[in-house]
C-alpha cells in the first residue's frame, strides 16, 4: 500500500483539487475503516480512570435537558438540528460547550454524545466506517435495562445492530453497528 501512497505523492503537484479531495477521502476510507475500536478492557480502564468525569457529563445533560447531540463542532436541540445556528440558538453558553469539550477531551469521547432524556446517554468512544456499513463503540447511561445484553462487545458486530455489556449500576460499555 505505501507505494500506491508514494505514487500518489509524487502525483499531487499535477493533481486538481477534485482529484486531490477524492483521493484524501479514499486513502481516509482505506486506512481508517480497517483499525478496529477499542477493546472493552481498554474502555473499562476508562470509565475506572474517568468515572468521575463520565458522571459530570451525565449530570450536565440532565440539568440541559433541551440537548439532544453535542459534539466538538456541533449542538442539537429539541428544536433543531439545523448547523451552523447563532449563538444564541446553541442551547447553552459557550462557556458550558467549553466544559463539555474539555470532559470529552479528557475521557476520550471522539464524537461527543447523544442524550435520549430521560433514559439514555450515549457517550461515543469511536466511530468506524460510515452510515451504510458503519459502527460505533462507547459509553451509555440507561436508566432502563438493555434488551441486548452481552459479556462482551469484543466479538462480532451484535445480531440485532446493538448491544451493551454491564460495567457498574447504570454505565455500560455499547457497541451499536448498521
Amino acid at each position: 500500500m505505501w507505494d500506491t501512497v508514494n505514487d500518489i505523492l509524487e502525483m499531487l503537484p499535477v493533481m486538481n483539487i477534485n482529484a486531490l479531495s477524492f483521493l484524501l477521502i479514499l486513502l481516509f476510507f482505506i486506512t481508517g475503516c480497517d483499525s478496529p475500536h477499542p477493546s472493552d478492557d481498554a474502555l473499562r480502564r476508562n470509565f475506572e480512570k474517568h468515572e468521575a468525569e463520565f458522571d459530570r457529563l451525565v449530570q450536565m445533560c440532565q440539568e440541559d435537558s433541551e440537548m439532544v447531540r453535542i459534539a466538538d463542532n456541533f449542538t442539537w436541540t429539541k428544536q433543531s438540528a439545523a448547523w451552523p445556528r447563532p449563538e444564541s440558538d446553541l442551547g447553552f453558553s459557550r462557556d458550558r460547550w467549553d466544559e463539555y469539550r474539555t470532559l470529552f477531551r479528557k475521557v476520550g469521547l471522539d464524537n461527543g454524545l447523544v442524550s435520549n432524556q430521560p433514559d439514555l446517554v450515549v457517550l461515543f468512544a469511536s466511530h468506524r466506517g460510515i452510515v451504510p456499513a458503519g459502527s460505533s463503540k462507547g459509553y451509555a447511561y440507561y436508566l432502563k435495562t438493555p434488551i441486548t445484553l452481552v459479556d462482551s462487545l469484543d466479538a462480532d458486530k451484535p445480531s440485532n445492530g446493538k448491544a451493551f455489556m454491564r460495567l457498574k449500576g447504570n454505565w455500560y460499555l455499547y457497541l451499536e453497528a448498521n
